[in-house]
């Protein structure tokens, strides 16, 4: 399943996939990997310089992710391009 925002022309696009090898369902203990795509259908060039997540787990519970950049980088993303990154919790 894919969950996509738009706001002033750039959508965000997110892929999560459970990983069940990494995960030990028995101590309440799950990792995700997800696959972010930001496409630009602007005329502006963007630069992706701040995150801000809000992750809700299976109980309801509320966590929050900010900071600078995404793994690292701060992505400069061309009218009609797509920038992908990949990352798990």
């Amino acid at each position: 399943m894919n969950y996509t925002a738009i706001t002033h022309e750039i959508e965000v696009r997110v892929r999560p996939t459970y990983e069940r090898r990494q995960s030990a369902p028995n101590a309440s203990f799950y990792t995700w990997s997800y696959e972010v795509q930001i496409t630009n259908h602007s005329k502006a060039v963007v630069q992706l310089m701040n995150r801000y997540w809000k992750v809700v787990d299976a109980a309801g519970g509320l966590k929050e992710v900010r900071g600078a950049g995404v793994i690292g980088q701060h992505p400069i993303i061309n009218p009609g391009e797509t920038f992908v990154y990949s990352s798990f919790t």
